[in-house]
């Protein structure tokens, strides 16, 4: 997508990204590039300016990505793709230079931070550029250093909506994503790295969700086999993030409760009562034995892109009804 590693080609179909060779003042003024850093003017006000901290106990975090964040970012990455198109998506992978044990530590304790801002920026970089501004983020602790005893093990991958129809170029470059993500480092850990190759900044070809799903899989695995080297305290505790616009989204485009359930279980029971039916996408059946015979207890699966409007269209009348009675015996 105009970027490419060394050694890689990059994608002819679109722009090629070169570096500027000239410096402007910063658009917005000082403090609109401050804030674009993760970084605050001086004010007048007392006390920390940090986030929330989670009330968590200690081993959380240790199995990884937890089963409610990879149904949030699988919807998240489906929503954005649906909607948007694979070929607007921005894929990106941000790898950690070596860091000393002291700073790695301090780092690994503000994660979460790290993450945060890193939505932050881009969201305001991409709606700077009238672009959607839902970024979600998974961190992965890579397999091969992990089990090399190497500290700086954690990657982060981050999906959203890159390319400008309207400017026929991508929002973001890799050297300003580069630049931001060094110096977030730096202030975060008080390791400042002047200047390393960090971020890899492409396309998405397939699929979004496949694309987050495989380092989702990697997680807990990882993770031990690091500890088992070092400690726990050079992990993070939180393994995903997004911005709070698409977990709205997400929710919005959520239907559950009783009348959901009663018709996509009728829905179910119509296609396997007909000999020869195929269902319209995946599903599969959950069972759970009870004094030596298997007792059905649910199905989890996907419809196809079809089926699912169907269903949204026809679930958008019954929720809004809000009567289960109204389907029906």
């Amino acid at each position: 997508m105009g970027w490419a590693a060394p050694g890689e080609e990059a994608d002819s179909r679109f722009p090629q990204y070169k570096p500027p060779t000239e410096t402007h003042a910063p658009e917005g003024g000082i403090i609109a590039s401050l804030e674009e850093k993760g970084e605050s003017p001086l004010g007048l006000a007392l006390g920390s300016n940090s986030h929330k901290k989670s009330e968590r106990p200690e081993t959380y975090g240790r199995k990884g990505i937890t089963g409610y964040g990879k149904k949030m970012i699988r919807s998240g990455a489906a929503l954005l793709q649906r909607t948007y198109g694979r070929r607007r998506l921005s894929f990106l992978t941000l790898t950690l230079p070596p860091i000393p044990g002291d700073e790695m530590r301090i780092l690994a304790e503000r994660w979460g931070e790290l993450t945060r801002q890193l939505l932050q920026y881009l969201g305001r970089r991409l709606k700077r550029a009238g672009l959607p501004t839902h970024v979600l983020a998974v961190s992965e602790c890579q397999p091969q250093r992990a089990a090399a005893g190497l500290l700086n093990c954690l990657h982060i991958h981050a999906v959203f909506v890159g390319w400008s129809n309207k400017e026929k170029d991508w929002a973001i470059k890799p050297l300003e994503i580069r630049e931001w993500f060094l110096g977030a480092i730096g202030r975060l850990s008080g390791y400042h790295i002047p200047d390393a190759p960090c971020e890899n900044l492409r396309a998405v070809w397939k699929s979004a969700e496949g694309y987050l799903g495989k380092y989702m899989s990697k997680g807990s695995e990882a993770a031990e086999s690091l500890a088992q080297h070092h400690d726990w305290q050079f992990l993070p505790r939180q393994w995903w993030n997004m911005s709070s616009s698409l977990r709205k989204w997400i929710k919005k485009e959520t239907y559950a409760g009783p009348v959901t359930g009663r018709f996509l279980e009728q829905v179910i029971d119509a296609y396997f009562s007909q000999d020869g039916e195929k269902f319209p996408g995946m599903l599969m059946a959950h069972h759970i034995e009870l004094s030596g015979f298997p007792f059905l207890v649910g199905y989890s699966g996907r419809f196809s892109k079809r089926a699912r409007e169907d269903v949204q269209q026809i679930l958008k009348e019954l929720v809004r009804a809000g009567n289960p009675d109204s389907l029906g015996g």
